[in-house]
């Protein structure tokens, strides 16, 4: 019989090289490893840190069980090898600029100026691999005042203005618990590196190619900026509340909360009909959108005042039967246990050594070039003595590496191999 072959990734070929630690970075890096790209993951000597990052538990502490991943670096560092270097050591920076020379594209994710106080910016780096697509991330970007500026999530969040109108109103801003920043400059991320690798496939060169957290959440909240910057009007603390359409939010309900958006007419009077309210349809103050915008606080308590009392699951049969979006407020718990996640394959296991995760696998879907997990987060360093053999350096020659402290403790401590 003949084996099947898996089915190549659509990047396959491709080799990136990730310099990036943490979050944004590395979700970018994981994307581009889904999808079949080779992502060697460049570490300094004592790991990302987010490899320590740990669980909180019910109480809030965070720990970290020693000789195992928290689910910080386990959720973004799938499908990548490990090789740890110290880039500040001769033979440290010898082996990235070898790397850079292999490569086809790079991703980091330090402050502006940090790769080229080590002699690996983008003007080094194209000096060495004129084909190589540069991708920099960072927090507000390469030029103006704040290029230097330290950013995080929280702070993108709050220098982008999207905190001055989350939460509910008359209440402290409140930060959108999911790495939002983070997570939308690595999407970004993935389209800039993968448009450059198209454009060099077309016949250009490489280029560098950046973008940051702050920019990326002005994006997320361009209308909201072009509102004002038309009108004037500066958006408020709304909690769940959207201002497309009326009703747009969430609801109290006798059992939990419901999530219901009938944007338009016909939704809002499938919905009354849905809440055993139709009364409320007729009412002079609702009758139209332009109404509902204008009478909303009056909207808000009728319908809270119908639905107070409502079972939830009753609520979410009888409004799905009219064809009203809705669902329930589910937790995590409810989530994992959906069996919407079975059908799509979602929840995927990768394993760290003899430690099994269960881990969110990719969000696409291909028919010719599915995504695959390949392997799980790699161990630091753990493929050192690979990447080195692939860049042509001999046993002996990894070894004194190895020795010198170029490749870190972890590499140090290893057994040497035979010249």
């Amino acid at each position: 019989m003949t084996a099947t072959r898996e089915p190549a990734g659509a990047l396959d070929g491709i080799t990136i090289l990730d310099f990036s630690r943490i979050l944004a970075g590395p979700f970018a890096t994981q994307i581009l490893g889904d999808l079949g790209a080779t992502i060697i993951k460049v570490e300094p000597p004592a790991g990302d840190e987010a490899r320590t990052y740990g669980s909180a538990d019910e109480s809030g502490r965070v720990s970290v069980t020693p000789g195992q991943l928290g689910p910080v670096f386990a959720s973004f560092n799938r499908n990548k090898k490990s090789i740890a270097l110290d880039l500040k050591s001769p033979g440290g920076l010898q082996v990235a600029r070898r790397l850079i020379a292999q490569a086809d594209a790079l991703v980091h994710n330090f402050r502006t100026d940090v790769m080229e106080s080590l002699g690996l910016g983008y003007d080094d780096a194209r000096q060495i691999n004129p084909g190589l697509v540069y991708c920099a991330i960072s927090g507000f970007g390469s030029v103006g005042p704040d290029r230097r500026k330290s950013g995080n999530d929280l702070i993108s969040q709050a220098h982008s203005g999207l905190l001055s109108f989350t939460g509910e109103p008359g209440r402290d801003p409140v930060r959108c618990p999911v790495s939002i920043g983070d997570l939308t400059a690595g999407l970004y991320a993935v389209i800039a590196v993968l448009s450059g690798l198209l454009s060099r496939e077309r016949g250009g060169t490489g280029q560098k190619v950046e973008t940051s957290l702050y920019e990326g959440l002005l994006s997320l909240i361009n209308f909201h900026l072009t509102q004002y910057l038309m009108t004037g009007f500066l958006p408020k603390p709304m909690g769940t509340q959207n201002k497309m359409g009326q009703p747009n939010q969430v609801f109290r309900v006798a059992d939990g909360w419901l999530a219901v958006s009938a944007v338009n007419d016909r939704m809002w009077q499938a919905f009354c009909r849905g809440i055993g309210a139709a009364e409320l349809s007729a009412d002079p103050r609702f009758v139209s959108l332009p109404d509902r915008y204008l009478h909303r606080e009056e909207l808000m308590h009728e319908v809270s005042e119908v639905v107070r009392d409502a079972p939830l699951a009753e609520c979410i049969r009888r409004l799905e039967a009219e064809k009203v979006v809705c669902a329930a407020v589910r937790d995590l718990a409810e989530v994992a246990a959906d069996p919407q996640l079975g059908a799509l394959g979602t929840i995927v296991d990768v394993w760290h050594g003899e430690q099994q995760i269960p881990v969110v696998g990719s969000a696409l879907h291909f028919s010719a070039t599915p995504p695959r997990i390949r392997s799980g987060p790699p161990g630091l360093g753990q493929d050192h003595r690979e990447i080195l053999a692939g860049l042509g350096y001999s046993a002996a020659q990894i070894d004194e590496l190895a020795r010198s402290g170029a490749l870190g403790p972890a590499a140090a401590a290893q057994p040497h191999m035979p010249a």
